[in-house]
C-alpha cells in the first residue's frame, strides 16, 4: 500500500482536483478509489472527492501495490524498483486473461488484482514488458510512452534478404472486421516503423526494429506489407519448421522514470529459439 499526501497550499479548491492535478491520478482510477474503504481521507478521515478544501488540509490517498505471488509461473526479472517492474515474458504467454488461457497469463501473475502493464506484447512475442505496480504510475508512463522520452527496440527475422538493407515504413493500419488481423487501409491509424539489417544468412535476414507509434501487430504487418514477413509468422506471413512462433523479440526498451527523471534502459536476452537460426548471434549482446 502507498500512501500519497498533500498539505494544501490554496492552489486547488476540491479533493478530486488535488487528486486528478497534483498527484497525476486518472478518471478511471479515481473512480476506483471512491468504492474503496479509506482509499481517499481528508484530515484523516474518508472523504468524498468533491468536497472543497481549505489552507492546511491534509489530502491522503492509499494506493493497492500489484503483488507478484502465482507460483505457477516464473519470470526473470529485468528491472524492479517502488513503482515499476520489468519482466522477460517468455513466448507462449498471453498477456491478459481470456477463455483460452485463464491462469497462464501475466495477469494472472498478480495476486491482487491490480494489474497496470504499460507496454503489451502478443502472445508469440518475446522480450520486456514493462508493469506499474500502481494505477498513478500507470497513467504518468502512458504520457511518457507517446513522448521521445520513450524507446522500444525489436529483434525479428524475416524471410528472405531484406531490401533496402535500412527504411522506414509509414503505413497505416486498420482492423480488419471483427477478428484479430490488421491490413494496411488508408483509413486506419498512422504507424511508423524503422528497421535496419544486422545479418544476412541461408535467405533471412535478422533485424533490429525501431516502431515509432505502438499499434497492435505494426512490426508484423509492415514487414509483410513491404514482402518480408517475419520467420513463423502465421497469420501475415508463413509458418515456418525451424521456429514454433513468430520470430519477433521485445529487445530493449529505455525510458525516462517517472518519479526520478533519470533515464533507464532494461534489455532482454535473446532467447534460444531465435539464435538458433543464425550461427553468429552473439554479438548482439554488445549492441
Amino acid at each position: 500500500m502507498k500512501s500519497l499526501i498533500y498539505i494544501s497550499d490554496g492552489t486547488y479548491n476540491t479533493v478530486e482536483s488535488v487528486i486528478r492535478n497534483y498527484f497525476q491520478i486518472s478518471k478511471t482510477m479515481l473512480k476506483r478509489l471512491k468504492h474503496i474503504d479509506n482509499a481517499i481521507l481528508l484530515n484523516g478521515k474518508p472523504s468524498h472527492s468533491n468536497i472543497k478544501i481549505n489552507y492546511g488540509d491534509c489530502i491522503c490517498v492509499n494506493i493497492q501495490d500489484s503483488n507478484l505471488s502465482n507460483n505457477e509461473i516464473c519470470f526473470d526479472i529485468l528491472y524492479e524498483d517502488e513503482y515499476i517492474i520489468a519482466i522477460n515474458k517468455p513466448a507462449g504467454i498471453a498477456v491478459h486473461s481470456n477463455p483460452y488461457s485463464r491462469n497462464k497469463t501475466v495477469e494472472n501473475y498478480f495476486s491482487n488484482g491490480e494489474f497496470h502493464p504499460i507496454n503489451r506484447l502478443d502472445k508469440g512475442t518475446s522480450g520486456v514488458m514493462l508493469i506499474a505496480k500502481d494505477g498513478r504510475i500507470h497513467n504518468l508512463m502512458q504520457k511518457i510512452i507517446h513522448s521521445n522520452y520513450f524507446l522500444k527496440q525489436y529483434i525479428a527475422i524475416a524471410d528472405g534478404i531484406v531490401f533496402p538493407k535500412s527504411c522506414t515504413i509509414i503505413a497505416p493500419i486498420e482492423r480488419r472486421d471483427s477478428g484479430i488481423k490488421r491490413i494496411i487501409s488508408s483509413n486506419g491509424k498512422y504507424a511508423k516503423t524503422h528497421y535496419e539489417t544486422i545479418l544476412c544468412e541461408n535467405n533471412r535476414t535478422l533485424l533490429l526494429v525501431t516502431p515509432e507509434t505502438g499499434r497492435t501487430h505494426q512490426i508484423r504487418i509492415h514487414m509483410s506489407h513491404i514482402g518480408f514477413p517475419l520467420t513463423g509468422d502465421f497469420l501475415y506471413g508463413n509458418e515456418s519448421p525451424l521456429i514454433k512462433r513468430t520470430a519477433l523479440h521485445a529487445y530493449s526498451v529505455e525510458f525516462e522514470h517517472p518519479i526520478s527523471k533519470s533515464i533507464i534502459k532494461v534489455v532482454a536476452p535473446i532467447p534460444d529459439d531465435i539464435k538458433s537460426l543464425f550461427s553468429k548471434i552473439d554479438f548482439l549482446n554488445d549492441k
